[in-house]
């Protein structure tokens, strides 16, 4: 076994000045087909971007160097070389906090290499939506400049494969949102650190005491558009269906054009809380109530459930996004100055017509003839 000293983590090395400004991180592993869409998507919003691999057996290396040679001010390659236990097994749930071989040693690692006073985690499955992104980083910088200090939460749309017709994108009722309470912008210091939980990382940041802010959609998630991404949607629940008269299915992939529909956003706002588990409903109602809300992060250290916030201003927040400027245009850009031998993701995922995905029929609310 190697030396791996240098990859320890020393919660002292957060605790120096820094420089005014946002950087990203980004912990990797084999996401050769998506990583390239994350980062040009993303560079131009924050002042840098550590992107940290770990066990890569594909591409991703070279993409990410050939990355940092284009933007070589913005982007830092580097490699953890120690093995991080996957989460969900058990030697994570056994390794402690310190241990190079955790995840949380290997997220602070990744953290303590940013040079900014805010930070935010970066996945490489994500494809920013300019406008959105651009909007919060300038508030951000504003309160940075006037000595705020929050944390701003975000939230992403999860795209599938319609299974019915493969070309459409589309969007799962029950699995519609990216982002609970783990994609924050947030002050870097001593205390903002990562710790091992029996299943995966938890973050110490929502205990101290800073306003929370929701800003909204930010970003699409693309993982199970990955051409290696087999998806199964677990099967559907039809017990007391019949109670609370709706359809069995709660599984049914809706296209993104009809997602987007005023008549559709009004049927998930009033059925989405009734098709979560009891645990969700319980933290869904608890957060009407903002004495509710701080009881729970100042037991917890948790801020209370984001999805009645998410709901709420869902409708507003697609209506800002054009998904051809947003999604289809950069899948595609990107993608052709990758080179003949990028993976593809866009060619086969986008090939219906325009005419389908009319993204002002959308913004103007008509409702699709189905539901």
């Amino acid at each position: 076994m190697g030396d791996f000293s240098e990859f320890q983590f020393d919660p002292r090395t957060l605790a120096g000045p820094r420089r005014p400004g946002i950087s990203a991180y980004m912990r990797i592993k084999n996401e050769q087909q998506l990583v390239r869409i994350a980062v040009m998507s993303h560079i131009d919003h924050y002042d840098e971007i550590i992107a940290c691999y770990n066990g890569c057996t594909d591409d991703t290396e070279r993409i990410l160097h050939d990355l940092a040679a284009q933007y070589p001010r913005k982007l830092k390659v580097m490699h953890y070389q120690p093995k991080v236990h996957p989460p969900n097994s058990r030697e994570h749930a056994q390794t402690a906090d310190n241990s190079v071989h955790s995840l949380a040693n290997y997220y602070n690692w990744a953290l303590s290499k940013t040079t900014r006073q805010v930070a935010v985690k970066l996945d490489a499955d994500h494809l920013a939506i300019a406008g959105k992104l651009s909007a919060l980083t300038a508030a951000i910088r504003r309160d940075l400049a006037a000595g705020r200090g929050k944390l701003y939460l975000s939230s992403g749309i999860n795209l599938l494969r319609d299974p019915r017709r493969s070309a459409v994108p589309g969007v799962r009722v029950n699995y519609l949102l990216a982002g609970q309470t783990d994609f924050v912008y947030h002050p870097v210091n001593e205390q903002t650190v990562y710790r091992n939980d029996p299943q995966y990382e938890s973050f110490d940041i929502y205990r101290l005491p800073l306003e929370v802010e929701y800003t909204g959609i930010t970003f699409f998630h693309l993982r199970a558009l990955k051409l290696s991404h087999h998806y199964r949607p677990p099967p559907s629940r039809e017990r007391l269906a019949w109670l609370r008269k709706e359809p069995p299915d709660l599984n049914a992939t809706v296209p993104y054009e009809q997602f987007c529909s005023a008549r559709y956003q009004r049927q998930l706002r009033r059925r989405l809380p009734a098709q979560l588990g009891p645990r969700s409903r319980l933290m869904f109602h608890l957060s009407a109530s903002a004495t509710l809300r701080r009881l729970k992060r100042r037991l917890t250290g948790e801020p209370a459930g984001l999805l009645r916030e998410q709901l709420a201003r869902l409708e507003d927040d697609l209506r800002d996004i054009d998904f051809s400027r947003d999604v289809l245009d950069p899948l595609r850009r990107w993608e052709g100055e990758a080179g003949a031998n990028a993976p593809c993701i866009a060619g086969s995922a986008w090939a219906e017509s325009p005419a389908k995905h009319d993204p002002a029929s959308s913004a103007r609310g008509q409702a699709p003839r189905e539901l």
